[in-house]
């Protein structure tokens, strides 16, 4: 899951402490504890830009080429989503939107 990024780090290690503990099927354990992702692009968009409107100048920062904006504005969107969101394709989309605008 891990691999597939269906989970991140931190969540692979408390699947993995319950499953140590008590046993189970990571992919249920994943659910129960709901711990899985969120890379579908259309449910994020809507969160990316609600971000992006809340913080216009951070969005005009990154058009002029900070960087670093990048890093703040998925920091936004995972806080959130509850750490929830893929960061990847969370960056993918923001690039998306900063660059198609």
């Amino acid at each position: 899951m891990l691999r597939e990024n269906k989970i991140n780090s931190s969540a692979a290690q408390a699947i993995l402490s319950k499953m140590i503990n008590k046993g189970g099927d990571p992919s249920q354990i994943a659910e129960q504890m709901d711990l899985l992702q969120i890379s579908d692009s259309s449910a994020l968009a809507e969160v990316i830009e609600k971000i992006l409107e809340a913080h216009p100048a951070a969005a005009q920062e990154l058009k002029e080429g900070k960087t670093k904006t990048l890093q703040f504005l998925i920091g936004q969107v995972m806080k959130e989503t509850k750490g929830k969101a893929n960061p990847q394709v969370v960056a993918e989309i923001i690039s998306e939107k900063i660059n198609g605008a």
